[in-house]
């Protein structure tokens, strides 16, 4: 495979919705790597700890552009391995491994909306997890990419 070049930036917003918190917005921006072929539209970007080393890679890959209900999943590696798989109106089970074990979650998506072109992609992710005995959340994540001009 060719070396990735990163080519774009990424915004991810995220709302982690709990019954007896009050919901508050995230925002992680990032450089990322960013192409569309063949309907596929993939994105890639390297997760970084407070000190801004490397800990981790986040591939995201959104399928079925051409459909009306697109499929993105998302695939970490590193700090914690994970393949996350978000279908409108599926529920997936997930492994997610961390050097603490390993975590088995059912992960159900209530809304999964892609928008993709060459120069920029957006993406909307409503969501449940289930982690067994403890209360179902609701989580919204956005993501935006935008390419950026050549330097």
């Amino acid at each position: 495979m060719a070396e990735q070049i990163e080519n774009a930036v990424l915004t991810i917003r995220s709302l982690l919705e709990f019954e007896q918190d009050k919901p508050e917005w995230s925002e992680l921006n990032t450089k990322a790597y960013y192409r569309v072929r063949n309907g596929c539209a993939r994105i890639r970007y390297e997760d970084l700890d407070d000190t801004g080393e490397v800990i981790g890679i986040t591939k995201i890959t959104v399928t079925r552009l051409d459909q009306e209900m697109p499929m993105v999943t998302v695939q970490k590696e590193g700090f914690s391995d994970a393949l996350l798989i978000f279908e409108a109106g599926k529920s997936h089970p997930i492994s997610y491994q961390t050097m603490l074990g390993t975590f088995e979650m059912q992960l159900h998506a209530v809304e999964v909306r892609a928008e993709c072109t060459p120069k920029e992609c957006t993406i909307t992710l409503r969501y449940s997890m289930n982690l067994g005995d403890s209360a179902n959340n609701i989580n919204t994540v956005i993501m935006h990419v935008t390419m950026q001009a050549p330097a």
